[in-house]
């Protein structure tokens, strides 16, 4: 079972060793003395979502799985609530989900609509007829050609 992290990592010129670094920075799994996920998982966890806080969050969200498998206990006055390391770490999964989408502003498209998407809109009977069109302001006194008015709609 591999585990490394080092700071210095954060700004790696190696993709893998800086989103290795910066998930276990942002799920606060970077104690060298508490090695709880390894190198291979959070690898895993990388390649699975689209960004080191999705990474973070998926670490975070395995470790509530497995807490949640242990059961509280308590001997006379001492009590282990080991559930409730189950709920931080889910908590805190939460806190980074939540933090990513705000921070995901999306992604670019390039390009434009399909061929075929194309054809399928324009073959839509009961699509609502837009509000611009081409060469609406050639004449800006009238306000539309009621070509988009059903004949009972017509004055």
């Amino acid at each position: 079972m591999a585990w490394t992290y080092d700071s210095a990592n954060l700004t790696s010129t190696t993709s893998t060793e800086a989103s290795l670094a910066q998930a276990r920075l942002y799920s606060g799994l970077n104690d060298t003395t508490d090695q709880r996920v390894d190198d291979a998982e959070m690898a895993y966890f990388v390649t699975q979502e689209i960004t080191v806080r999705g990474a973070a969050a998926a670490a975070l969200e395995h470790l509530a799985a497995q807490a949640a498998s242990l059961a509280d206990k308590e001997v006379g006055d001492l009590a282990l609530k080991l559930s409730q390391r189950s709920e931080a770490y889910a908590k805190r999964a939460a806190e980074i989900r939540e933090l990513e989408g705000l921070l995901d502003v999306g992604s670019p498209i390039i390009g434009g609509i399909s061929r075929s998407r194309k054809r399928t809109v324009e073959a839509d009977t009961d699509l609502v007829s837009p509000a611009f069109k081409t060469d609406m302001l050639r004449h800006p006194w009238t306000i539309g050609d009621g070509n988009d008015l059903t004949d009972e709609e017509q004055p």
